[in-house]
């Protein structure tokens, strides 16, 4: 897409990741192609929202960091970040 700022896996049991942070993303790309993730965003403006995601969001505003709950750091996932 663009300019990757951060590419995490989250394997429960081993490897839980609860929050990212990467200032200024304008997409969020989630692997596996039949993953479906919340997250919880941190808009560059202190602004929040909840949304999820399914293979690839473009963002309307620049987030800052992504939040992710307790329920879903059961699942495994992969999380892109980057500027398109």
């Amino acid at each position: 897409m663009g300019m990757i700022l951060a590419r995490i896996t989250n394997i429960p049991n081993f490897h839980v990741v609860d929050r990212i942070t990467v200032p200024g993303g304008d997409y969020i790309k989630v692997e596996p192609p039949s993953a479906s993730v919340t997250l919880t965003l941190v808009y560059l403006d202190m602004s929040t929202e909840t949304i999820t995601v399914q293979g690839t969001v473009q963002l309307t505003k620049k987030v800052a960091r992504i939040i992710i709950p307790e329920s879903e750091k059961s699942k495994y996932f992969i999380i892109e970040v980057g500027k398109l």
